[in-house]
């Protein structure tokens, strides 16, 4: 399965990257792209993907699960933005399905990432 994550910025101002994350159970993923450090103004796109195959039955019976996100800062307003994708275990296509996640806040970078609506 295969996962992505992308970013385009239509502002006038850089988001700067700030935290970030990928599964580090799943020795089979890997991290397709990571996004650079900036997403640039005026359209500029980012993007972050994971790829990985199903967790195994034995994964599901011990509640092993894949999150990965990342998040972005602006400097002038202090506005960090960000998306997290959650990958539940399924035993035999039994089980929650994947689902995302969106947050916002006015945090310092590098802070604790909560989802907001």
């Amino acid at each position: 399965m295969s996962y992505e994550v992308s970013f385009t910025n239509l502002s006038s101002t850089d988001w700067n990257r700030d935290v970030w994350g990928y599964p580090e159970k799943d020795p089979e993923g890997n991290m397709g792209t990571l996004p650079s450090t900036t997403l640039q103004s005026h359209g500029g796109s980012e993007s972050m993907s994971y790829t990985g195959g199903a967790i195994p039955v034995v994964g599901a019976i011990t509640q092993d699960e894949r999150t990965f996100f990342v998040c972005w800062y602006e400097r002038g307003s202090g506005q960090r933005i960000g998306v997290k994708i959650h990958i539940p275990a399924q035993a035999l296509s039994f089980g929650t399905a994947p689902y995302w996640e969106v947050m916002y806040d006015k945090d310092n970078p590098g802070g604790k990432v909560d989802r907001h609506h």
